[in-house]
């Protein structure tokens, strides 16, 4: 009996003391200020393969920041394409930019959650692949995953995550001499 009780002591304090890993990540309008959500997209289809890192931050404005990862940092769909897409962007991060999100499009973003959760029939050839993170402090304290092949994320009011990144594109070839 002395056993099973010093292994629940045991347990309990382990569980105390562990960090705490909720299962779901904060809506983009709840983000507590300081902390990040880091949102890891993926693209492929018949005609594209795209990989990028949007890290979204909210102060007094929400911003989000678009970085062009190599391909074969998220996806690996096989040798060959992993290897030319790190030629084409000599397999580093590009930094793209940032772009000031309006309320009503971080309202759409807790929507194209909402859609993500939902876990949409896949009936298209274009497969999105989404990882978001919740950190405070460098700690990741949630993290969930989506994989959409149903080509509806962006309807109903739902910015969807390639929108966010061409606005970005075009925003900094507009900045371009």
């Amino acid at each position: 009996m002395q056993i099973r009780s010093g292994l629940l002591v045991a347990v309990a304090l382990f569980i105390i003391a562990s960090p705490v890993l909720a299962d779901d990540v904060a809506t983009f309008s709840s983000l507590p200020e300081g902390d990040e959500l880091v949102v890891m997209f993926a693209s492929h289809g018949c005609f594209h393969h795209e990989s990028y890192e949007l890290t979204f931050r909210r102060s007094k404005e929400a911003v989000v920041h678009v970085v062009r990862l190599p391909l074969a940092t998220l996806v690996k769909v096989s040798d060959e394409l992993s290897k030319v897409d790190d030629q084409a962007n000599d397999g580093v991060r590009v930094e793209l930019g940032d772009l000031t999100l309006t309320a009503a499009e971080v309202e759409g973003l807790d929507r194209l959650l909402t859609f993500y959760r939902s876990r949409p029939k896949a009936s298209c050839t274009t497969i999105d692949d989404v990882s978001i993170s919740q950190r405070r402090d460098n700690k990741q304290l949630a993290q969930e995953k989506f994989t959409d092949g149903s080509c509806r994320a962006g309807g109903e009011g739902r910015p969807t995550f390639s929108a966010l990144i061409d606005r970005v594109r075009k925003a900094r070839a507009d900045d371009a001499p």
